[in-house]
Parts: structure tokens; sequence; C-alpha cells
């Protein structure tokens, strides 16, 4: 399967320095990185891995596989509060489907590209006369840090899937850290768990590795194959998610002000 990839987009924001010559290993035993990815700019050793991640998971052949059996759409920017408004793909009936938005001139076939946008799950409820009632489930408003970009895709995953139990519902660092971490254990295990998905994703890391810019803007400093970027991400601890919950907070703040 030839999948079509993405340009690379970081998941905190613009980032001012070149990139940083440094590794990063895990202390204790063998569970350390490999140090094959570093850190560019001033991100964390986590955001420099799960934007790698983000970059493979947006592929809309990949994220389509990873969607199943629920429906992915692209929809026009000036539809995105109200996607039935957009007629064009879908569905006529009610019907459970998870949609992203693009500029109008992005729009090509009816899709465009998810380079840089924010997944949200497009829902019915039941009313208390039997009838039903559309609702839109924005990760934003219940597990992911407001503004993040990263894993959104994957939050409306789970959420399409009506697999949150184990999300922490509080709006707080400690809710927002546990849920990132959640989400990246969750995120392994269905892509360990699917060899299609798996095999897609392969392909795509390794084609991805072919292109020097690629390289280099993502802090690859020496080669590294897919199995070992998926050891590499088992690794990770709940603490090593910190400092990416601190950029999204203190970005907000400064949004707010």
């Amino acid at each position: 399967m030839k999948v079509k990839l993405l340009q690379k987009q970081k998941t905190g924001g613009v980032k001012k320095n070149a990139k940083k010559k440094r590794t990063y290993k895990k202390k204790g035993g063998s569970n350390k990185l490999s140090g094959s990815i570093v850190p560019t700019d001033d991100e964390s050793i986590f955001e420099s891995y799960l934007s790698i991640l983000v970059n493979l998971l947006g592929v809309q052949d990949i994220y389509k596989m990873i969607a199943q059996p629920i429906k992915v759409f692209s929809i026009p920017e000036k539809f995105c509060s109200n996607p039935l408004l957009y007629k064009k793909n879908i569905p006529d009936k009610p019907e459970k489907f998870i949609y992203y938005c693009c500029k109008d001139e992005d729009i090509n076939d009816s899709e465009c590209e998810p380079i840089s946008t924010h997944y949200k799950v497009h829902d019915y409820e039941i009313t208390r006369h039997g009838g039903t009632k559309a609702e839109i489930r924005d990760p934003y408003h219940l597990y992911q840090i407001s503004g993040s970009h990263g894993f959104c895709q994957m939050f409306a995953k789970f959420i399409s899937d009506n697999n949150v139990k184990d999300f922490n519902e509080d709006k707080t660092k400690k809710g927002y850290q546990e849920n990132t971490f959640i989400c990246l254990k969750k995120t392994l295990k269905l892509i360990r768990e699917n060899l299609d998905i798996y095999n897609a994703m392969k392909e795509g890391f390794n084609e991805d590795l072919t292109n020097e810019k690629f390289r280099k803007d993502n802090g690859i400093i020496k080669d590294i194959t897919f199995e070992r970027f998926m050891e590499d991400l088992h690794i990770f601890k709940l603490e090593d998610v910190t400092e990416y919950i601190d950029y999204w907070l203190k970005k907000n703040t400064q949004d707010e002000m």
C-alpha cells in the first residue's frame, strides 16, 4: 500500500532556535531511548517523538484505517461549526462520523490533506422523546489540552468508539498530562494489534527517512528502524509528558492576555 505522506508539522508551535545537538537517555537498565532522535529547537524529547508519530497517524489512508468503521470526512472551514450543512459528502441519515476542517481553496475532490488541523466527532444522542439530536464532541472540550497540536485524531478515534473510560475528565495539568500519556499507550496498543496499520506506518516511516530535510527537521541524527522507534515510544513514562503540557498551559495563558 502506497501511503501519501504529509508535510511535517511540529506539535508545539513555532520554534526559534536551530537544532540542538543533544541526546537523551533514560536511566536504569535497558530502558533507555535509542539516541537516534534528539529535540530540535526548544521542544521536549517527548514532543520530538510525538510530532513524528502524529505525522504518520495523520496520513489520510492510514487514519481512515485507524478510524474504521467510523467514516472520516474533510469539511470546508465555513461549515466547521455545523458540518451537516455541507451536503457534498456527509451521510444523509443520522450516522456518527469524524471530521476535520479545511480552507476552501485546499478542498480537492471533496477532500484535503489534514496537514495542520483539528479532528472532531459528529454524533447523535437520543432525546427523551425517542428522537435524535446532533452533537459535536470536541477533544479540546473533553480530554485534550486546548489548542495543542498532537493526538487530536486519536482522541477523536477513541471518543467515536466510546473508548474513554480511562481518560481523566479534570481540566487540570494533571488531567491533561494523564490523558496525553494514556492516549499514547492506547495508540501504541492499537498499532501493535493491527498488522495492516503497523505495516502502513512502517512504510511511511521508512519513506520519510529517505528525505534529508525531514530527518533534519525532526532531529533524526542516525539511522533508526520503525521497530526501534516504536520501542522508544513504549519507554516514555507519565512524567516525560510534563514539559509538553507545561508548554501548552503557558501558551494558552499568554493567548488569553
